[in-house]
């Protein structure tokens, strides 16, 4: 909210709806749920849509960006087997990650946090 002078009575600018309703004393809207069992049955079945596909563990969420990672201390990650210019078979390993669009995204901040 600016403090500049916008006519004769006003001296408050909002450029939001957070803004207006601050400024009225209205509640903040509030995503969350109050209810503890569903906000845990929220993070279980959020939890089961993300999966390492090494080794079946949930994968965390890394808080502030749209990044789930396999935090599993046992897991190598995912493996990839290729040969190399001699005909040697070899073995190499990618970290298990997956990012989330915008809409889970809103979701993990909302149920995680």
């Amino acid at each position: 909210m600016s403090a500049y002078r916008m006519g004769k009575n006003v001296s408050y600018h909002c450029n939001s709806f957070e803004d207006i309703a601050r400024e009225f004393g209205c509640k903040p809207f509030i995503k969350r749920t109050g209810n503890a069992e569903k906000l845990a049955k929220q993070q279980k079945n959020f939890y089961k849509r993300h999966i390492c596909k090494a080794c079946n563990q949930p994968l965390t969420w890394i808080e502030g960006t749209n990044i789930m990672s396999c935090t599993n201390p046992e897991c190598k990650g995912i493996e990839k087997s290729y040969e190399d210019d001699t005909g040697v078979k070899k073995t190499s390993y990618e970290f298990s990650y997956q990012s989330l669009n915008e809409k889970e995204e809103d979701i993990a901040n909302n149920i995680l946090l």
